[in-house]
């Protein structure tokens, strides 16, 4: 049978193992530091986890091209991570903004975006690492639109910085605030189209697909649409704490999701029965819960019980 990966079965060339190599190296090397800081903890696994299986995919199914998305992610979220790392060190704004403190603000602002726009591009274009048709030529001009816009609403801003500590003017903030926002807020129209779109685009795959390749989307398709659906609603709900923090970690858990499945559909030669381990999982997750809780449910009531009897016979021992 003919393999429907376009140059899979050659063997990847010696100057992208060397690139691959270096890169990851690079990563987990970045993400050690980070392991030890608990706000920076699912940096410090996402990074190193996308980049790890981005290279394992990029040599099984190199024609794909999946693998150097996950690796451009995996490294986006390492350098982002560092960017915001140092510019949360700097507790008071600074009296002047040279180029390079211009530009690590900018990239501690923006990194979401070079982690975020791959991710709905995997939408598009898993398993085969090409568009479903050429219908779907205008979502590269989308991105790339949205990519700009939202650029140039951060880089053209009259403030920059931290939004959660400390603003300063913009040296190179230009034209009416109103404006600046009109175009970031078209940014993040287009990101939500690119979702919309790229949900829509592999439904239609997954209908023209042989069963393997409905596995393989079925598989892919869950942690990458509920990190789509997380991170907008985490967009639209910046307003309350609450609900970023919860959107935040719904966010963080399906991200893991995303390049561990796809390392599964691509890798693996014959897929198992997705329903059937997807199945498995939510039964066997529901008794694990049930069993936690009435675990803790005996040990907290016993322990109280405990507590009680052991205070109340102290009370009788110091009764005169």
């Amino acid at each position: 049978m003919k393999n429907s990966y376009a140059g899979s079965e050659t063997r990847p060339w010696p100057f992208s193992w060397i690139v691959m190599g270096a890169i990851l190296v690079a990563i987990m090397i970045g993400s050690i530091p980070l392991l030890t800081d608990t706000s920076n903890l699912a940096s410090a696994i996402l990074a190193p986890l996308f980049a790890a299986l981005g290279v394992l995919v990029e040599i099984r199914r190199r024609g794909a091209r999946i693998g150097w998305l996950l690796i451009f992610i995996g490294a986006a979220i390492i350098l982002g991570t560092y960017a915001t790392v140092m510019v949360s060190a700097i507790e008071t704004p600074p009296l002047s903004t040279t180029p390079g403190m211009f530009i690590l603000l900018l990239v501690a602002d923006t990194s979401w975006i070079a982690v975020v726009l791959p991710i709905i591009i995997l939408l598009y274009v898993f398993p085969t690492g090409r568009l479903p048709s050429l219908r779907w030529r205008w979502m590269p001009w989308v991105g790339l639109g949205a990519t700009a816009a939202l650029l140039a609403s951060e880089a053209f801003g009259p403030e920059i910085g931290p939004w959660d500590s400390w603003q300063i003017a913009n040296p190179a903030g230009f034209g009416p605030p109103a404006a600046i926002e009109a175009i970031g807020s078209a940014g993040f129209l287009g990101v939500l189209v690119m979702t919309i779109g790229g949900i829509v685009a592999m439904t239609l795959r997954y209908r023209r697909s042989s069963y393997v390749g409905k596995t393989q989307i079925k598989l892919v398709l869950t942690p990458v649409a509920l990190f789509a659906i997380f991170f907008v609603a985490l967009i639209m709900t910046d307003f309350s704490p609450t609900a970023t923090s919860a959107f935040t970690f719904l966010t963080t858990v399906a991200g893991v999701g995303i390049p561990v499945s796809i390392t599964i559909a691509i890798v693996r030669h014959s897929l198992f029965d997705i329903d059937s381990v997807m199945s498995k999982t939510v039964t066997y997750g529901v008794l694990a819960i049930f069993i936690t809780a009435v675990y803790a449910i005996v040990v907290v009531g016993i322990g109280t019980l405990w507590g009680v009897a052991t205070n109340q016979a102290w009370h009788c021992r110091s009764l005169p």
